[in-house]
């Protein structure tokens, strides 16, 4: 979307969330209590059903009629291609350096063949392949009462009682579809969904710490645990509209630089806190789970590593260049 049709508090909610997604992938082998809670408790926000939902909206917001196949090649150089040219990237970067420095899922390198079917490199790239198969089956659907009937369809699909294949992340896809078709409905009615916006947002953190504890007390039937990311993505999109209106300058600034560089954030924040890991291993103070102030700070350094290295990363490197515009799925 063009800066004139920005929607703040869904910008918001997309900054906060990828800040989410870089802190549950710090999880060192030990690591405080206090860590453990706080990492679980991030676990609980949901944030990837809440990705696939502002995705959906934020697609509505920003359609534009053309031709299905044109709309395609846009989306396989938009995700894709940056997919493959990461995977390789981060394959040759392990392959260089599991021999002498620590790395979270080694490879091999048959991974190199793999990547064409599953997000080995890194397994935290199904979002690109979900993402993709969701704009296959969209465009499809091209008016708001066939999205409507589509979000059924993902209904029926989440309940199936029994999994997708993995190959190609079809199993993320049947998973997460039905959150991204909510995203695209709730922004074809949001005229008609106002009075749940004017909701205030404390209401919905109640009902979020509610249906968590149910969850975890393992109170809640398992045909309503859809309605865990429900709420989820309920409060945290109330949350955010609290802070739109709130207007903290500073803040909102710094949530859109982050979400400025969301997607090169995303491909690239565990390769930059992996860098920041592999040092922050080699000084044991800073691992060290009885010290609580030095964790946290090597904590803190691995964790803004993976967010503000891609961001210099996007600024300074890949925005200049036309084959990293390329690679890295630059409109």
């Amino acid at each position: 979307m063009s800066e004139r049709k920005r929607i703040l508090f869904i910008d918001f909610a997309k900054a906060l969330a990828i800040i989410q997604v870089v802190i549950i992938h710090y999880l060192p082998d030990e690591y405080p209590s206090w860590y453990g809670h706080l990492h679980y408790f991030i676990h609980g926000f949901q944030r990837m059903p809440l990705f696939m939902f502002v995705s959906g909206f934020v697609y509505i917001a920003a359609i534009k009629k053309d031709y299905y196949g044109r709309f395609l090649f846009h989306k396989f150089k938009r995700l894709m291609i940056p997919y493959f040219a990461v995977s390789f990237l981060i394959i040759s970067i392990k392959l260089a350096t599991q021999g002498s420095a620590y790395v979270q899922h080694p490879v091999t390198i048959m991974t190199y063949v793999h990547i064409f079917y599953l997000p080995e490199a890194g397994p935290f790239l199904w979002f690109v392949w979900a993402l993709w198969w969701m704009f296959v089956v969209l465009p499809v659907f091209d008016n708001k009462y066939k999205r409507l009937l589509l979000l059924a369809l993902a209904v029926v699909m989440y309940y199936l009682p029994f999994s997708f294949i993995e190959i190609f992340c079809l199993d993320k896809f049947k998973e997460m579809f039905v959150f991204f078709c909510l995203g695209c409905v709730s922004y074809d009615y949001k005229s008609s969904l106002k009075k749940v916006g004017q909701i205030p947002f404390y209401i919905f953190m109640i009902l979020f710490f509610t249906i968590n504890y149910l969850k975890i007390a393992h109170l809640l039937p398992s045909g309503l645990k859809i309605f865990v990311p429900l709420v989820c993505i309920a409060f945290f999109l109330s949350f955010c509209k609290w802070l739109e209106q709130k207007n903290w300058l500073p803040l909102n600034k710094l949530l859109m630089i982050i979400v400025s560089s969301l997607f090169i954030i995303y491909l690239f924040h565990t390769t930059c806190a992996g860098f920041a890991k592999a040092i922050v291993h080699k000084i044991p103070i800073l691992m060290d789970a009885q010290n609580d102030l030095m964790f946290a700070l090597g904590a803190v350094i691995v964790i803004s590593s993976g967010i503000i290295v891609p961001i210099l990363l996007d600024r300074f490197v890949f925005r200049k260049y036309k084959l990293t515009k390329m690679l890295f799925g630059y409109k």
